[in-house]
């Protein structure tokens, strides 16, 4: 961002130079002001940064240093004591990483003021091009646009003053939580009572072609239009991709069909037999595939593929970015409704989702029936913990699904049910409607997600005692003790900070007065969904398209018989 008119002086005091001159002996650097150079600031080399006296000045001064966490660096705040000019929030810029524990859009100063005016604004953006944060009227000035609404978190954070170790152990040890931690439950597998079932997966075996380079080598061509796959797919064009896969319009010369194959970056036979287990099934439940693609093949040619059936549509997250697209009532209703439908099938088949996200709802518009969204992607599809004879998945294999749609049971790591799939469901309609996310960058961790969830659950003494006595994980090292249990996270100096939402409710998502608009509906649906308790979800009821009757419905399914769930 640039500055102007009286804000010249703070343009200069942000300005980083960009010539790199360590190798040769000089670890020097020269003040610029512009903009350009000013914007490659995080290129510049870590060492000449961190060891540059900053301003330049001719006086010499004695300072004293403060560090100050921004999201990515480390900044120490400068406060000339003599001489010089005292130009009040000089800094000094250490490229010190804290990538693994802060969050974009999140300051760890008391005051949220703009980087550029200094003046207290509601929202601000971060740049990342020099990681500072600024209002819209800044921004708007610099780059000629409103910011995206995306850059900001779905519910802004704060940190608090570091906490030593040694104080946070002497805090719990005199705030025990009753209960915790819970007995140990070992897990049983119990012999499938079913008849075995086999199945044949098909294998290209190319004679010049042996060893992981060589079929990574091969693979980097991707496919060509008009070519075969097994002997049966006609490849006609690419119709998305994802971080694993990428997914091709074909032609089934067998059965004279379009399909869908997805060409896999990585599929072990174990990960295959996982999605086999899952469609089979979704196909007792939906054989005609109305909620759910189906799987009709797989087959391995140096890597792996997929065939399911053709779904013709967009995903959600693609038509957000449509000016208003989502501003339309209506539109969120059908979201809502294909999604909670979906997992009303999806309770039947004992599967849990677990990537519930608007990139994995597919609006399609059927021929003469109207628009209708479906569940796709079942890579990350787990079996309900009433089916898994006592075990739990969720903490032997460390979570699954986007962490930005985790819901605080899985990041508790307990017993996962389709609580976690409403939660997924509700936190995208969330999305969907204000255009801002929970998760933006692998800099936005689990804490910052479980802290974003307290936030719009309005749960001002942070996560219910009933839901961290049952967590097998080491509460003492991951949240505050009583009487308000926040998260803590580790920053770059190896100290515990406090996360604690900056807002608070649904009124940041909805506006203020929802219970008198149109969203009331709306509302109650999300009151309804997003619920922390601890207990598991039994989907016993069949949806309508009314929303009121949906929200009815949700209401009821979410129902416990623990008086410990907490709802908003």
């Amino acid at each position: 961002m640039h500055a102007h008119g009286s804000n010249a002086e703070r343009r200069s005091r942000n300005s980083v130079g960009v010539e790199c001159a360590h190798e040769a002996g000089d670890v020097g650097h020269q003040a610029v002001s512009s903009n350009e150079q000013r914007k490659l600031f995080s290129l510049t080399c870590c060492v000449c940064i961190t060891s540059q006296p900053y301003p330049s000045s001719t006086t010499t001064t004695s300072r004293q240093i403060k560090q100050v966490e921004l999201p990515g660096i480390v900044v120490h705040e400068v406060e000339v004591s003599a001489g010089g000019d005292k130009t009040e929030g000089q800094q000094q810029v250490s490229l010190e990483s804290t990538a693994s524990t802060c969050s974009p859009g999140v300051l760890t100063k008391s005051a949220s003021t703009c980087s550029q005016c200094l003046c207290e604004a509601t929202s601000l953006f971060l740049d990342p091009s020099d990681l500072n944060q600024y209002c819209e009227s800044c921004w708007i000035e610099y780059y000629g646009h409103p910011p995206s609404r995306s850059e900001l978190a779905l519910v802004p954070v704060e940190v608090s003053e570091p906490l030593a170790e040694e104080v946070l152990a002497e805090a719990w040890s005199e705030q025990i939580l009753p209960g915790w931690p819970p007995p140990y439950v070992s897990s049983r597998v119990l012999p499938d009572e079913g008849p075995e079932t086999w199945t044949f997966v098909r294998m290209r075996l190319r004679r010049d072609i042996c060893g992981g380079h060589a079929r990574e080598q091969l693979s980097s061509f991707g496919l060509a239009t008009g070519e075969v796959l097994a002997q049966r797919y006609q490849v006609e064009h690419p119709v998305g991709e994802g971080h694993f896969t990428k997914a091709f319009q074909a032609r089934d010369l067998k059965e004279g069909r379009q399909v869908c194959v997805k060409r896999h970056r990585n599929l072990p036979i174990e990960a295959l037999s996982d999605l086999y287990v899952v469609g089979q099934r979704l196909q007792e439940v939906d054989p005609g595939g109305s909620f759910f693609p189906i799987l009709v093949d797989a087959f391995y040619d140096s890597v792996g593929y997929t065939v399911e059936s053709m779904l013709e549509g967009r995903n959600c997250l693609a038509l957000s970015t449509e000016l208003s697209f989502f501003q339309d009532l209506g539109k969120l209703r059908l979201v809502a409704f294909g999604a909670l439908s979906g997992l009303v099938m999806l309770d039947k088949a004992g599967v849990v989702h677990n990537d519930i996200k608007p990139d994995n709802l597919i609006w399609t518009e059927a021929h003469g029936s109207g628009p209708r969204v479906k569940i796709v992607d079942f890579g990350c599809a787990r079996l309900d913990h009433r089916h898994e004879s006592g075990r739990n998945w969720a903490l032997a294999e460390g979570g699954a699904g986007h962490l930005g749609k985790w819901a605080p049971e899985m990041t508790l790591r307990l017993a996962i049910g389709h609580r976690a799939d409403v939660w997924g469901t509700a936190v995208s309609l969330c999305e969907l409607l204000c255009g801002r996310t929970v998760w933006r960058s692998e800099m936005d961790t689990a804490e910052v997600v479980m802290t974003q969830a307290l936030g719009l659950c309005n749960l001002r003494d942070g996560v219910p005692p009933s839901l961290l006595r049952r967590s097998p994980l080491d509460v003492r090292q991951l949240y505050t003790p009583a009487p308000r249990h926040w998260p803590l996270r580790r920053n770059a100096s190896g100290q515990m900070e406090t996360l604690r939402p900056k807002r608070w409710g649904l009124e940041q998502v909805l506006g203020q007065g929802w219970q008198s608009s149109e969203k009331l509906e709306l509302g109650q649906l999300l009151i309804a969904a997003l619920v922390l308790a601890g207990t598991s979800v039994r989907i016993i009821v069949r949806f309508t398209e009314a929303l009121p009757t949906l929200y009815l419905c949700l209401a009821s399914m979410l129902t416990s018989s623990s008086a410990a769930d907490v709802r908003k």
